[in-house]
C-alpha cells in the first residue's frame, strides 16, 4: 500500500458565538441605556420636569407671601383712618379743603 500524502488542512477560524452574543447584548444594553436618558419619558425630561416643579413651588411661596401682604393691606384700608389718609396723600396726591402742599425734588 502506498501512503498518499494529504494536505493538512487549516482549520476554519468560526467566529464563537460567545463574541458574537456579547457584541449583541452590548448592543442591547447601549441601546437601554440611551432610552433611559434620552427617551420621551427618560431621565433628562424627568430632571427637567424637576427643575420647573422646583421653580414652580419657588413661585408659590412667593405668591403666598404677596397674598399675605396684600391681605394686611387691605385690612389696613379698611380699618386704620391713619393709614389710609396716608396713602391718599402718598399715592394719590389729596390733601385737605384749604391745605397747602409743597413738594420738594430729592437731590441726587
Amino acid at each position: 500500500m502506498i501512503k498518499q500524502k494529504t494536505k493538512k488542512r487549516k482549520p476554519i477560524k468560526r467566529r464563537s458565538s460567545f463574541n458574537s452574543g456579547l457584541w449583541l447584548a452590548v448592543a442591547f444594553i447601549l441601546v437601554l441605556v440611551l432610552a433611559f436618558f434620552f427617551a420621551d419619558r427618560g431621565m433628562v425630561t424627568y430632571w427637567r420636569a424637576q427643575e420647573e416643579r422646583d421653580e414652580l413651588l419657588r413661585e408659590i411661596e412667593e405668591l403666598k407671601v404677596k397674598k399675605k401682604n396684600l391681605l394686611k393691606e387691605k385690612e389696613m384700608l379698611e380699618k386704620d383712618m391713619d393709614y389710609i389718609e396716608k396713602v391718599a396723600r402718598e399715592k394719590y396726591k389729596m390733601k385737605k379743603p384749604g391745605e397747602k402742599v409743597y413738594e420738594t425734588e430729592r437731590a441726587e
